[in-house]
């Protein structure tokens, strides 16, 4: 569960990077350090994102969703089939 990259929205709340890129991280950065005022705006934006959107509210109601979804009837019937040679799959 990784709700941090559902949140990012390049440019606006935050920046991506190449993986296992080094230099591109340092690019990255550099251009964050170096304008001070788009960095505190994106750290607003983040935060509005974060307490907007990520809220203990939202998680018990996914919470909740998963679980009634685990414990339905569709999924209850595929639990019963399944076999070590035929594993269920939610999706």
């Amino acid at each position: 569960h990784n709700p941090e990259i559902e949140a990012l929205r390049p440019g606006e709340n935050g920046e991506l990077f190449k993986h296992n890129d080094e230099q591109d991280l340092a690019r990255v950065l550099d251009n964050l350090v170096s304008d001070r005022a788009r960095l505190a705006e994106m750290s607003r934006a983040a935060h509005t994102t974060a307490t907007r959107e990520f809220t203990l509210a939202r998680m018990v109601d996914g919470t909740e969703a998963a679980i009634r979804f685990a414990v339905s009837e569709p999924m209850l019937r595929r639990i019963a089939k399944a076999t070590p040679e035929s594993p269920i799959h939610a999706f």
